[in-house]
C-alpha cells in the first residue's frame, strides 16, 4: 500500500468512526459510508455479498445492504431526518428480521447524532428493533462485531 492509499484509508476511517464529531459538510454521505463499510467487510470476509436478497416469509424479497457469514446487515442513517416518519419503515424491517427464513443475525448499523427533537423517536426506533430478533448497534460497535 503506497502512502496515498494509506492516507486515503486513514481519512475514510476517521470520517467513518468520528463522523458525527465533524462538521456536517465533512461527513460521509450514506453512499460513501456504505462503500467504506463494504471495503472493511471485504478485508475480513471475502464472501461478503452486497445488496443481498433474502426470501422472506411470504416468498417476498428482502434486500439487505450486505451479507456476511454471520450477519445480514442494514445500514440506517438516522441523521438529518424526521425520525417519526421512519417508524413505520422500521416496523417493517423489524418484522422482516423477526420472521426471516435465514439463520443469520440481522444487524442494524446506525448513525445518529443526538438531538432533543429526535431523541424520543430514536428510542422508539431502538425499542422496535430490539424487540425483534435483530441487533441494533452504532456504526463503531457494528464494525467491531463484523470484523471480530
Amino acid at each position: 500500500m503506497n502512502t496515498e492509499d494509506r492516507e486515503d484509508t486513514i481519512d475514510k476511517l476517521t470520517k467513518l468512526y468520528l463522523g458525527l464529531n465533524m462538521n456536517k459538510k465533512e461527513r460521509l454521505s450514506s453512499q460513501q459510508t456504505l462503500k467504506i463499510l463494504e471495503e472493511i467487510i471485504k478485508q475480513k470476509d471475502t464472501g461478503v455479498e452486497k445488496k443481498k436478497i433474502v426470501i422472506g416469509k411470504y416468498n417476498d424479497r428482502v434486500i439487505y445492504d450486505f451479507s456476511t457469514e454471520k450477519y445480514n446487515i442494514k445500514y440506517l442513517d438516522l441523521n438529518s431526518k424526521q425520525l417519526s416518519r421512519l417508524i413505520n419503515n422500521i416496523k417493517m424491517w423489524a418484522w422482516n428480521a423477526e420472521h426471516s427464513n435465514d439463520d443469520k443475525t440481522v444487524l442494524f448499523l446506525y448513525d445518529y447524532m443526538e438531538s432533543k427533537e429526535n431523541d424520543r423517536d430514536f428510542r422508539i426506533i431502538r425499542d422496535i428493533i430490539e424487540d425483534s430478533n435483530a441487533r441494533f448497534v452504532d456504526m463503531n460497535t457494528g464494525v467491531d462485531l463484523i470484523v471480530s
